[in-house]
């Protein structure tokens, strides 16, 4: 039986995560919008529509062949977020909550190129949310904050009869730049630097504080929690906007960098 599909080989990044996806639960982008003012429906879901068909990763499904370890990420040629509309919701934000967590629970295929999935959530007549959730397969926080972007732009040019302009980059065409760049043979010399700093030495790594295997106590996890004020949180911001990474990469930074303190028994 012949089986062939014609598809685009997965980023580095792509290929950690679907390793993982086999391990648990789906890893998931997530971001919800709140909008203010007078929207009309129709025209954001046209306006979504629209940018599904600009950008490729959007209608993007993974196939995987018997026997691959890993999937293909194949292009189609048309399709759509899967769209639908709760509300109205006023004052309950609990019920937002719920809503919010039906969206992570819900069943994927990889396979179906619709997996971006778009929830309108109605609180007043002006007043809306809107959830956006995909795989992380697709995408990150920044491609998020980029769909926002974006979807802002396309409606407005909906309202005004216009249309988006520019070519965008593909994230096909980024993944096939970085496979090759490390197909390279100049790619061999950088490997055998790192293998003699003695990176890939350690058969195993260790959290800062994880207790040993051997110590015969009982591992209880635990949690701190600090509040952060506005002003910090907008100097976080910051910082991670000045050195173009995400909060996310800013945070486990500063939390490398600690010394090995051993935090105190309870």
């Amino acid at each position: 039986m012949n089986y062939q599909i014609e598809g685009f080989r997965l980023s580095r990044s792509q290929e950690r995560l679907w390793a993982l996806e086999q391990t648990g639960p789906a890893y998931l982008a997530q971001c919800v919008v709140a909008i203010d003012g007078s929207l009309n429906k129709a025209i954001l879901k046209e306006a979504l529509r629209k940018i599904v068909q600009r950008q490729e990763i959007l209608r993007t499904g993974f196939h995987r062949m018997p026997g691959a370890k890993y999937p293909v990420q194949v292009v189609a040629k048309s399709a759509a977020a899967i769209w639908r509309e709760e509300g109205p919701v006023a004052g309950q934000g609990d019920n937002v909550e719920r809503l919010i967590q039906q969206e992570k629970d819900r069943a994927r295929n990889f396979e179906d190129p619709s997996l971006l999935r778009a929830c309108l959530i109605e609180q007043t007549e002006h007043t809306h949310i809107l959830l956006l959730t995909i795989p992380s397969l697709c995408a990150d926080s920044r491609t998020l904050n980029n769909l926002v972007q974006e979807l802002s732009s396309a409606y407005e040019a909906q309202l005004n009869g216009e249309e988006l302009e520019g070519e965008t980059v593909q994230y096909v065409q980024f993944a096939q730049w970085q496979s090759d760049l490390l197909e390279e043979d100049s790619a061999s010399s950088g490997t055998g630097f790192w293998n003699k700093q003695g990176v890939f030495d350690h058969a195993e790594i260790r959290l800062p504080f994880q207790l040993s295997s051997r110590s015969g106590k009982e591992y209880r996890s635990d949690s701190y929690s600090q509040p952060v004020g506005p002003e910090i949180a907008a100097k976080i911001d910051s910082v991670a906007r000045k050195y173009s990474v995400s909060l996310e990469e800013f945070l486990l930074a500063c939390w490398q960098t600690l010394p090995p303190l051993l935090l105190p028994s309870h």
